[in-house]
């Protein structure tokens, strides 16, 4: 079985991508740019499968994560993608992800 800390350090540094990506844009550049969206959706992806991969013990030792919401939106993201709804990847991205980029960083420690 793989490090647990290797795959959430693999989901802090998506979160770090995403963010120093989305840094400079505004909710309307986001939703006007699909190449933008696109890869903000195939990175919130990459988390989730991070995530997703972490045994049930670790996630049982962080209970502050919120591991089923994040696994949740990458099986959206990825089984349902024609009802992808862009408002809510923007809010995930800017509401969520900096959260969640620190209970990360906490469990990773």
């Amino acid at each position: 079985m793989k490090d647990q800390t290797l795959y959430i350090k693999d989901a802090i540094e998506v979160i770090e991508r995403v963010l120093s990506r989305i840094q400079s844009v505004n909710e309307q550049e986001f939703e006007s740019n699909s190449d933008l969206q696109d890869s903000m959706v195939l990175q919130i992806i990459y988390l989730g499968e991070a995530l997703n991969r972490t045994s049930q013990d670790f996630r049982d030792q962080h209970p502050n994560i919120p591991w089923f919401e994040a696994i949740g939106m990458r099986h959206r993201l990825a089984h349902d993608y024609g009802n992808v709804d862009i408002h809510q990847v923007w809010l995930t991205i800017h509401d969520d992800l900096p959260e969640l980029l620190e209970q990360l960083k906490l469990a990773n420690n």
